[in-house]
């Protein structure tokens, strides 16, 4: 009886030290580097624009002609009280199912229709959701889809639109060899500065 008392009390200490050590220290500890050393990122990666808080960390649902578009999003940031908050709103609709390949087909159209690219197929991104459907990044060739567009909307060369994109690209390592992205919020971000810097 007194073996089992001290086994039940030894195990409670080892519970509750884990506990405190996991739970605790180890919660607060990385919470307090990350603000030390990357406060915005920790913050979410907010950016004040002339939209309100903006994130650079995931996708914004946007298809202004003037913008680059994204990937699909079943969510939208919103800002109250001068704070930003993330409203989610998941698809209840299974991936195969035959109301999602419905809205697939109509955005996708719908792309087609608003693009002013000719004989070349809309990349699937563009009217596809990832997994989490909150990616930040295009590919460079769902990005290159949309100059032509840009071109006549902004008024802007496909030059410095080449060139924006370049800037606002990275690398990120995929199921092979690493892939180029383009940040489709900093390359929205630089495209409104340029035409508002050209007024």
């Amino acid at each position: 009886m007194i073996k089992t008392k001290r086994d039940l009390a030894s195990a409670l200490k080892i519970f509750i030290s884990i506990t405190v050590l996991a739970g605790v220290c180890y919660t607060f500890g990385l919470l307090g580097i990350s603000q030390l050393f990357f406060p915005n990122q920790a913050n979410g990666s907010f950016e004040n624009t002339g939209y309100g808080a903006m994130s650079l960390a995931v996708g914004q649902r946007d298809y202004r002609p003037d913008h680059l578009w994204s990937r699909p999003v079943n969510y939208q940031v919103m800002e109250k009280d001068g704070k930003a908050y993330v409203y989610a709103a998941p698809a209840n609709d299974a991936y195969g199912s035959q109301k999602t390949k419905q809205k697939q087909e109509k955005l996708k159209t719908w792309i087609e229709e608003n693009s002013f690219v000719s004989h070349t197929p809309v990349p699937e991104e563009l009217y596809m959701s990832s997994a989490s459907g909150m990616d930040p990044q295009i590919s460079q060739a769902a990005a290159r889809y949309q100059i032509s567009r840009l071109e006549r909307t902004t008024g802007i060369d496909r030059p410095t639109l080449e060139k924006i994109m370049k800037e606002h690209s990275s690398r990120i390592v995929a199921d092979g060899p690493q892939e180029q992205t383009v940040n489709v919020v900093e390359v929205n971000l630089a495209i409104d500065e340029l035409i508002q810097t050209a007024r």
